[in-house]
């Protein structure tokens, strides 16, 4: 924990205090390395969203991590944004509710996330 006061002594927080406060990580990345995101999103034992770009499929996937999904497809609109089906984004919200109100399978999924990750 890195928390600080600046010189106006007013409270500096660190990208640790954003990650215990949230509750959920959302990781629409197109294009990742392994993502040293997504293990900090494991460590803090915080649900995970993720687009499935190319790393994820080919080295992560397969691990078993418990994520809600963005699925792996997308089109660029015209001013070059990417998009992502509806029905997918549906299926991730409907997913992301689930950690939103259900903390049995929050605690469930984390650490099962946290074991794979450690």
């Amino acid at each position: 924990h890195s928390r600080s006061v600046n010189e106006k002594g007013e409270k500096i927080y660190s990208l640790w205090d954003a990650y215990v406060s949230c509750d959920l990580i959302s990781y629409p990345s197109l294009y990742e390395g392994w993502g040293n995101q997504l293990l900090e999103a494991c460590f803090a034992k915080k649900p995970i969203l993720i687009f499935e770009y190319s790393i994820y499929i080919s080295d992560i996937a397969s691990k078993g991590l418990q994520v809600a999904s963005l699925g792996s497809k997308y089109s660029k609109d015209k001013d070059g944004l990417a998009q992502v089906e509806k029905e997918t984004i549906e299926k991730a919200a409907k997913e992301c509710l689930v950690y939103i109100t259900d903390k049995k399978q929050v605690e469930k999924d984390t650490e099962v996330n946290f074991d794979i990750c450690k």
